[in-house]
């Protein structure tokens, strides 16, 4: 919002947007408690905790958080848009995602001692690139990659293995330009269906 506005209004109007509703507070206050406690595990000494390096973290924190918000939100939504038009992908997702249990436990719980590499390693969606530059620059790629692509998998793997998506109008446009950012458009309505049985409950 403060980009379609003088630069002059920017250090009036965003303070008062940011603290409008008290959501930044609570997310703060949130955020430091889990600073303290991890400081705290670190160095229990109890005059080890300077007040202005915890603040200058939590900072860091909620302003890393901050900027991936957004972009999960609107990765996720795409996300949900591929699985509408293309429902023949499905199935062969939550096959993988089974499969996927077993090798990922074997990880925590090997058979033995010595572990080979049966497969070439591949490429991954926190993989920083000059072809892709998804995570802008590879000399200071985006820090919150990580906590970025883990929500959005454990979000995709939830719906996929629980529900059915489907466009309640496939012909609607599901997306707008706000400056330079392709936005998901509110309008577009996503039909959702729990499903009778999944293959990891009881029936």
């Amino acid at each position: 919002m403060c980009r379609q506005l003088p630069s002059i209004f920017t250090p009036i109007i965003a303070p008062l947007i940011m603290n409008w509703s008290g959501a930044m507070k609570k997310v703060r206050t949130s955020i430091r408690q889990v600073v303290e406690r991890r400081m705290r595990e670190i160095d229990p000494a109890p005059h080890s905790l300077p007040k202005c390096k915890i603040d200058r973290l939590t900072q860091q924190v909620g302003a890393l958080f901050f900027a991936s918000s957004h972009q999960i939100r609107m990765a996720l939504v795409y996300a949900i848009y591929s699985l509408c038009t293309h429902p023949e992908y499905v199935e062969p997702l939550r096959s993988e995602i089974m499969d996927m249990i077993h090798p990922e436990s074997n990880g925590y719980f090997p058979n033995d001692e010595q572990r080979q590499l049966r497969k070439e390693f591949r490429t991954k969606y926190t993989d920083v690139s000059a072809q892709c530059p998804y995570w802008e620059s590879t000399k200071k790629p985006c820090p919150r990659r990580w906590y970025v692509s883990d929500t959005l998998k454990l979000a995709l793997v939830h719906l996929i293995m629980n529900y059915e998506v489907k466009l309640a109008d496939e012909e609607t446009p599901r997306s707008f330009f706000w400056t330079a950012a392709l936005v998901p458009r509110l309008s577009t309505r996503i039909l959702v269906r729990k499903r009778e049985h999944t293959e990891y409950t009881k029936e």
